[in-house]
């Protein structure tokens, strides 16, 4: 039988930025690199304006990895997903309250362990699952599963080859009602430690009324294809916005922008960090053996990384997070840092994808694995490990609000 599809509910943009989106990049020659002017027309500062703490129920770990965000019905709602329990936590901002719904283990109904959420409408989310079978399923906010489909097209390359669907912390799930495609992370069985890792397509267009993947598309940057390892898999973060897509990935400055409608590239432009060295340091070669977790460890905890690319559509500015190069990786004892401790920065860039400021952020305050964008400003979590004022019992969240300064920062 043919799936009933959800409504058609866009998840994306404002009216007003269809213009930009159709038209911004259309004189480019694709595939060539522009890099952004020096100076802004503005510049811009990121400052706390307000705190939200919700209550959670007991033995609840109230930030988890699979979040996601949306306004239903212009209230302001969040879901995420707890490993601990098998359940969705319903987090709502203008009341200060919470649900959890506990989802099925085992038998008639059952889901798996979860990996992947986005809020659809009032009564319904996608979800996708770690386990077997490429399973994305569409729950009702009961945990019900209200449709399924198995993602099980093989990547065109390397006879038909198989591959996992992945949802990390940066990349941010997204179905497009008007293509009827649902973006995932394909993470190909083949080792990450070989080149040929880095000539697969990351990104799939799944067509979730054909029953079948559309566009196999965006492949990692020529550089990440030499002979310089950078190990680090598929964490990249996407934004959507009408006929463009834009693309970020942890070693690279540019954005890349790709045509929604054909999926190829347009244009990249660079949009480097001031905190960044020129060029961002590989943890090895190819064909070195890179399996030392020392090695590992001092790589991710002192190399620089782009991670999660936002856009916030009621002052039409993109985010981006950048985790600051570190000098050390152990502290006085010799024990390995971790990450709540280590820097972090956001830069703030235009409609032109223009830097016009980046703003450090305090230390030891952030939980980075859930952040998000509303009508106020941007919201993170504040339940990070090293925080001393957050307890257990509770979410935390704090508004950074948008400043305009005079010039660029």
């Amino acid at each position: 039988m043919k799936p009933k599809l959800p409504n058609k509910q866009l998840t994306t943009g404002l009216v007003a930025f269809v213009c930009f989106t159709a038209c911004q990049f259309a004189g480019e020659k694709k595939g060539t690199v522009t890099h952004a002017p020096a100076q802004a027309d503005m510049g811009y500062n990121l400052t706390p304006a307000d705190t939200l703490k919700i209550a959670v129920k007991p033995n609840t770990k109230p930030v988890n990895k699979a979040n996601s965000f949306k306004r239903l019905n212009d209230r302001p709602v969040l879901v995420d997903y707890n490993t601990y329990n098998h359940s969705l936590n319903f987090y709502f901002l203008d009341s200060a309250t919470s649900k959890q719904t506990n989802l099925i283990k085992e038998g008639p109904g059952a889901i798996e362990e979860i990996s992947g959420l986005l809020l659809h409408n009032t009564d319904s989310i996608f979800a996708t699952v770690v386990c077997c079978e490429n399973k994305l399923y569409l729950l009702d906010f009961s945990g019900n599963i209200r449709q399924q489909w198995y993602v099980n097209d093989k990547l065109p390359a390397y006879n038909e080859l198989e591959y996992d669907l992945i949802k990390h912390a940066i990349f941010t799930l997204d179905y497009d009602a008007t293509r009827k495609h649902f973006t995932l992370v394909a993470d190909p069985y083949v080792s990450p430690e070989k080149r040929a890792y880095y000539n697969l397509p990351l990104l799939l267009a799944y067509n979730i009324e054909k029953n079948k993947v559309d566009y196999n598309y965006v492949y990692y940057p020529e550089f990440y294809r030499q002979k310089d390892n950078y190990f680090i898999n598929d964490k990249i973060a996407r934004v959507r916005l009408g006929d463009q897509e834009f693309i970020s990935f942890p070693a690279d400055h540019s954005l890349h922008v790709y045509d929604a409608n054909t999926k190829e590239k347009i244009v990249k432009i660079k949009a480097a960090s001031k905190f960044m060295p020129q060029s961002i340091r590989a943890i090895g070669q190819f064909g070195k053996n890179l399996q030392n977790m020392e090695l590992q460890t001092a790589y991710y905890l002192t190399g620089g990384r782009y991670l999660n690319f936002m856009y916030d559509p009621y002052r039409e500015i993109f985010y981006r997070l950048v985790k600051i190069p570190a000098t050390n990786w152990q502290d006085s004892d010799g024990n390995p840092l971790d990450f709540n401790s280590l820097e972090y920065s956001i830069m703030v860039l235009n409609k032109k994808l223009q830097v016009t400021s980046e703003i450090n952020l305090p230390v030891n305050i952030y939980d980075f694995n859930m952040m998000f964008v509303d009508t106020a400003g941007l919201w993170i979590s504040t339940n990070n490990p090293n925080n001393t004022t957050v307890t257990e019992d509770s979410l935390q969240l704090q508004l950074l609000s948008l400043t305009i300064t005079d010039g660029r920062e």
